[in-house]
């Protein structure tokens, strides 16, 4: 489990900075862009990154193969990471 939640943390890390500072900054900006994603994308999102779900169990939920599962996540971490570059946070 614990090599799960490492590899997940490692995903975000892609995208969203990890320092205490911006944290104040970030938590706003960060419901506002899951606010605005597609419902799908955002029970992704959501199952990968606060549910600890894995992309197998992502994928048979939703009906989707993991290859799409994990394009889509990448998809929108890499959103992510362009909403918080526009915002100055990246």
């Amino acid at each position: 489990m614990f090599g799960f939640v490492s590899a997940s943390l490692e995903e975000l890390s892609e995208c969203i900075p990890m320092r205490d500072e911006e944290a104040g900054e970030l938590t706003p900006l960060l419901n506002e862009f899951l606010e605005g994603l597609p419902e799908a994308d955002w029970h992704l999102f959501c199952g990968r990154y606060w549910h600890g779900q894995s992309v197998k169990e992502l994928a048979h939920a939703h009906g989707l193969t993991p290859k799409a599962v994990t394009m889509r996540l990448s998809r929108t971490r890499e959103k992510l990471r362009v909403r918080l570059e526009k915002e100055g946070l990246v």
